[in-house]
């Protein structure tokens, strides 16, 4: 189901999955239903409904998925399933049988690290996932981190039950933190990533200028003002769960710089992998020793 690209090129551009998006794009971008725009619930915007799970590993963009409406499951071994991390765990199965998988990991190996891998989405992931990532990251060993946009609410299901499935992959050592996007656009201009790849933020912007055809100014406040209160919305969630931090969790502030204290930072880094001309070498090495 899943084809790959060489680890050649995912280091000059392209995601690790073949034939995969792997941009956000500004809120406006699209109309009222692109997954890949980089928004949250603002008036009944459709978009925000969408799921959309972009992963990285080691650094590398592996790719975009999301929800998907075929009859069909994606099919994994973690359990089969029709969600954006279905999606991941998919591919990321498939992948493991690679060669660029196995260089990947050997790299890690030799660095004293786990495989980094880091989800970033609209919403947690539901009370269907949590317990797949949860057992993935068991069975593999790697070290996953989640970047979510806001709590996801569960729709028809009893009141709790994804506040329980957030707190359940904290539980589990798995970090789940706010990913508040109008923020870090206005704190970076964003163009590649460590790696040297197009970064995913790279065409994302809230700047009022870019809504004056519309003379939308104002949904831009509101998404923005949104991003801020479910940042500190998912940051008591996790810290309530923790409880270690004695946290004034009416104090915004506060929960804010205790939640990023508890980021997990020994990450797979850019000097791990090296130069491009020092990963071919090592690749041909290690294949020389395997082979």
């Amino acid at each position: 189901m899943w084809s790959f690209n060489s680890l050649e090129d995912a280091l000059k551009g392209l995601p690790l999955v073949q034939g995969v998006f792997s941009q956000f794009q500004a809120p406006h971008v699209g109309g009222n239903t692109n997954p890949y725009a980089a928004s949250i619930q603002v008036e009944e915007d459709e978009k925000s409904y969408n799921v959309v799970t972009f992963t990285k590993i080691n650094g590398l963009t592996f790719g975009m998925f999301i929800m998907s409406t075929s009859p069909f499951p994606y099919r994994h071994k973690w359990g089969d399933g029709n969600h954006a991390e279905d999606g991941f765990l998919s591919a990321y199965e498939e992948f493991t049988k690679t060669k660029q998988f196995a260089t990947l990991w050997y790299l890690s190996f030799l660095s004293h690290k786990k495989l980094s891998i880091t989800l970033k989405q609209n919403k947690t992931p539901c009370s269907q996932c949590a317990p797949k990532l949860i057992k993935f990251t068991k069975e593999t060993g790697a070290g996953l981190r989640i970047k979510a946009m806001m709590q996801y609410t569960g729709g028809a299901k009893p009141k709790g039950t994804e506040k329980q499935a957030t707190q359940l992959l904290v539980q589990n050592n798995i970090p789940v933190i706010p990913y508040n996007l109008p923020k870090k656009v206005a704190a970076k201009k964003y163009d590649v990533n460590a790696m040297g790849q197009m970064h995913e933020l790279k065409y994302v912007r809230y700047d009022e200028a870019e809504y004056m055809e519309e003379q939308d100014q104002k949904k831009v406040a509101k998404y923005r003002n949104s991003f801020d209160e479910q940042e500190v919305g998912l940051a008591k969630i996790v810290l309530e769960h923790l409880d270690k931090t004695k946290v004034d969790l009416t104090n915004p502030d506060a929960v804010l710089k205790a939640m990023y204290k508890n980021q997990d930072l020994k990450r797979f880094t850019k000097e791990d992998m090296g130069s491009l001309e020092s990963v071919t070498k090592r690749m041909a090495s290690i294949w020389k020793s395997l082979s």
